[in-house]
C-alpha cells in the first residue's frame, strides 16, 4: 500500500509540475494562467504535506507545505471562474471569499504547531461547508454559461469539468468518514487517489485539446469564407437582428433565435463563431444592442430618457452587463459617451459636429460580423 501511495502521490506532483511549466511556457498571456499555476503549486503542497507517517517530509518542509496548501481550493475556484466566466475579473468579492475560507484553516494549522487555545468544535464543519459552497458555485458558473458558448468542444468540456468536480467532492467526503489508519486503505491515501484522478483528467484535457477548447479569453472565430447556404442563413440572421430588431427581446437566447430562423442550434452556433468570429452569443447580440443604445443617445428625442430605460428598451436586462458590454465595445462608459454626444450636440448640427470627435472605439460585434448597424 505504501508503494501505491508513493506512486499516486509523486506522479501527481509530476503531472502538476508539467502542467504549470507548459502553461507558463505556452499560455502565460492567458487570464487563466496565473490561477492554474498557483493551483498546481498549492495542490502539490497538499500532496507533500498530507502524507502517511512513513512518507512524511522533514519538519521544515512539512510546515511550509501545510501552509502553502491552504488556498488550493480557492485557486482552483478562481481558475475555473477565469476559464468559464467570460466577465470574470478578480475583485474585492473574490478576495473576501478567499479570506473567509482560508482564515479558519490557517488557524487550524497554527494550533498544531503553536501552543494556542484549543480549536473550537465548529471549525472543521465550517471548512467543509465553505468548501461545498465553493464547489457548488463553481459548478453553477460552469454550467450557466454553457448555452452562451459557441464552440462544441468548450461546451462539452464544461460538462466534463463539473462531473469531475462532483466526483472528487463526493470521494473526498467519503474519505473523511474513513478511519485514519484503515486496514485496507489509509484515509490520506484514498483522498490523494481521488484528487489524482482529477489531475490525470485535467492534464489530458489541457494537453490534448487545441487552444480554442481551453482558452476562453480570446475571440475564437476563424472568420472563414461562407458557402452559399451559410450566406443565405447570414442574410436571414441580418434581417432578424437589424431589420426585425429581435435583439430587443430581453430573454433572447441561441435556442430561441435558432427556432425563429428555423435552423438547428449547431448550425447557428457554427455560423456565429466560425463564420462571423464571435466567441459567445452575448458578444454577438450585445453589438447590436450597444449600437441601438448609441442611436438613442444620438437622437435629441431621447435626451431626457434615463440611460437604464434606453438600455432596457434595447434588450439589456440589468445595468451591470450593459455597462460592461458598452465599455468593452466603445472604450468608455455609457455616461461618458452620452456626455460627449451632448457636448457635440450643443455645438450645433450633431451629424456634422459628431465627426469632429474621435471616440476610442473597439470593434463592435456588428463590425466583427461584417454586418453594418442601422443608422
Amino acid at each position: 500500500m505504501l508503494f501505491l501511495d508513493a506512486f499516486f502521490r509523486f506522479s501527481g506532483i509530476g503531472l502538476l509540475a508539467l502542467l504549470a511549466f507548459l502553461n507558463w511556457r505556452d499560455y502565460r498571456e492567458w487570464n487563466s494562467a496565473p490561477y492554474l499555476i498557483l493551483s498546481c503549486i498549492s495542490v502539490s503542497a497538499l500532496f507533500i504535506g498530507y502524507a502517511p507517517n512513513s512518507l512524511m517530509p522533514p519538519e521544515p518542509l512539512l510546515g511550509i507545505a501545510r501552509f502553502v496548501d491552504i488556498p488550493h481550493l480557492i485557486f482552483v475556484w478562481l481558475f475555473a471562474l477565469s476559464l468559464f466566466d467570460k466577465d470574470f475579473k478578480l475583485g474585492t468579492f473574490h478576495i473576501v471569499i478567499a479570506i473567509f475560507y482560508c482564515a479558519p484553516i490557517f488557524w487550524l494549522r497554527l494550533t498544531f504547531m503553536l501552543p494556542l487555545p484549543e480549536r473550537p468544535d465548529w471549525l472543521i464543519p465550517y471548512g467543509s461547508a465553505t468548501s461545498a459552497i465553493l464547489m457548488a458555485h463553481l459548478c453553477y458558473v460552469t454550467l450557466s454559461g454553457r448555452t452562451d458558448d459557441m464552440l462544441e468542444k468548450r461546451r462539452a468540456s464544461r460538462i466534463y469539468f463539473v462531473i469531475v468536480i462532483v466526483l472528487v467532492a463526493l470521494a473526498a467526503a467519503v474519505t473523511d468518514l474513513m478511519p485514519a489508519n484503515g486496514e485496507l486503505v489509509d484515509r490520506k491515501t484514498a483522498k490523494i487517489l481521488a484528487i489524482w484522478i482529477a489531475i490525470v483528467w485535467g492534464a489530458y484535457w489541457m494537453l490534448s485539446f487545441d487552444r480554442i477548447a481551453v482558452n476562453f479569453g480570446e475571440i475564437n472565430g476563424s472568420g472563414r469564407d461562407l458557402d452559399a447556404r451559410d450566406e443565405e442563413l447570414k442574410e436571414r440572421l441580418v434581417q432578424a437582428m437589424a431589420k426585425q430588431e429581435i435583439y430587443r427581446q430581453k430573454n433572447l437566447t441561441i435556442v430561441s433565435l435558432a427556432e425563429h430562423l428555423g435552423v438547428s442550434q449547431h448550425k447557428l452556433r457554427q455560423l456565429i463563431n466560425q463564420g462571423l468570429g464571435h466567441p459567445n452569443f452575448s458578444s454577438f447580440v450585445n453589438g447590436y444592442r450597444v449600437d441601438a443604445v448609441k442611436r438613442a443617445f444620438d437622437s435629441r428625442d431621447s435626451a431626457s430618457l434615463p440611460i437604464l430605460t434606453i438600455a432596457m428598451d434595447c434588450g439589456f436586462k440589468f445595468i451591470s452587463p450593459f455597462n460592461n458590454a458598452f465599455k468593452q465595445i466603445e472604450g468608455m462608459t455609457p455616461s461618458e459617451y452620452r456626455k460627449t454626444v451632448s457636448s457635440a450636440q450643443n455645438l450645433g448640427d450633431w451629424p456634422i459636429a459628431r465627426n469632429q470627435y474621435s471616440f476610442p472605439r473597439n470593434q463592435g460585434a456588428a463590425e466583427q460580423a461584417n454586418i453594418p448597424p442601422l443608422r
